[in-house]
């Protein structure tokens, strides 16, 4: 069970999380040229569209995702392009909707 403390220092913080964001970003379109700018940004990394990727079956990939910060080890899985991106992990797949993706054996940043 969490301590009273904790779960009002928790409320406080998402509530000045919610507010910082709402500056940064207080309407639709600065949402979306925010948007713009992350995937742009993403591309000069060397992240690329969602073509050109294995489909194999075997080889993995990694791939971001919108809703998630983290750069995840996928495969896709089925005849292409009637097939379905699935991400690896804890020994499981987990079915994934990609917006990029990189080759593993990029000499960049994850």
């Amino acid at each position: 069970m969490m301590e009273e403390d904790h779960y009002e220092k928790l409320i406080k913080w998402l509530d000045l999380s919610r507010q910082k964001r709402a500056e940064r970003l207080p309407d639709t379109r600065s949402c979306l040229s925010s948007m713009l700018d992350a995937r742009e940004r993403l591309i000069e990394l060397g992240w690329r569209e969602m073509s050109g990727f294995p489909t194999d079956g075997a080889t993995s990939f990694w791939i971001v995702e919108v809703g998630s910060t983290g750069v995840h080890d996928a495969v896709y899985l089925g005849e292409y392009p009637n097939g379905y991106f699935f991400v690896q992990a804890g020994g499981d797949l987990w079915p994934t909707k990609p917006i990029l993706w990189k080759p593993k054996n990029d000499d960049g940043e994850r």
